[in-house]
């Protein structure tokens, strides 16, 4: 890593939350992320939105998303590249959020329920697995109807564990501190809400994949 994007990663380090890998905002973990993990490579971002992850980084980034601004626009579950054309792939699927109509102009509209949460990502990262060769970077909340708790962020490492062999390089943290508690019937039901975790795969070749060792 270059000295600038040590600097970097330090300033960044001092505006965390309770600890280095926990951050105020998506922007901010994303920039030490990329410094810390990929200061280099091109970047493939299939859920690019407004493209908000990357205001505190000047990397280029390929966005791919149903609607402008994204660059490309087209379905993530069947993207228009050829295999390892890209170094880091990104993605952060829609979640459930109550009838979805409040964001579907923005992200389209949003799962019914929280498996078909987990579902999208699986559909999401088999098609990046495909497309890059370095690393991704899986942006992941869990969720909770009231009654029932998906630990996503477990159930996602345990698929990709699954389907290539390899576990988190690393794992970094959203915490949205003045969210209320998970609510069933006006009675707080679960501890987990607004934290969400960024899981970062590395490795040095695919077919099979070879972790990265430090």
């Amino acid at each position: 890593m270059s000295a600038a994007n040590g600097n970097n990663l330090d300033a960044l380090v001092g505006r965390s939350v309770q600890s280095p890998n926990v951050y105020p905002a998506s922007a901010e973990a994303m920039a030490a992320i990329l410094a810390l993990h990929f200061p280099e490579g091109t970047i493939l971002d299939v859920n690019y939105g407004l493209g908000a992850f990357y205001r505190k980084t000047d990397r280029k980034v390929t966005g791919v998303d149903i609607r402008p601004p994204a660059e490309i626009q087209c379905d993530n579950r069947s993207l228009p590249f050829a295999a390892d054309s890209f170094d880091i792939g990104v993605c952060d699927p829609p979640y459930k959020r109550g009838d979805g109509q409040k964001y579907e102009g923005r992200y389209g509209k949003a799962p019914k329920t929280e498996t078909q949460v987990t579902w999208s990502y699986h559909a999401t990262l088999s098609e990046l697995l495909r497309v890059v060769r370095r690393g991704l970077i899986v942006k992941v909340q869990d969720g909770t109807d009231g009654h029932r708790f998906h630990a996503r962020h477990v159930q996602i490492a345990e698929w990709m564990k699954t389907k290539t062999g390899l576990e988190p390089h690393d794992i970094a943290m959203n915490v949205r501190t003045k969210l209320a508690p998970c609510m069933a019937q006006g009675v707080p039901h679960f501890f987990q809400n607004g934290v969400s975790f960024w899981l970062i795969y590395a490795w040095r070749s695919k077919n099979p994949w070879k972790p990265v060792r430090f």
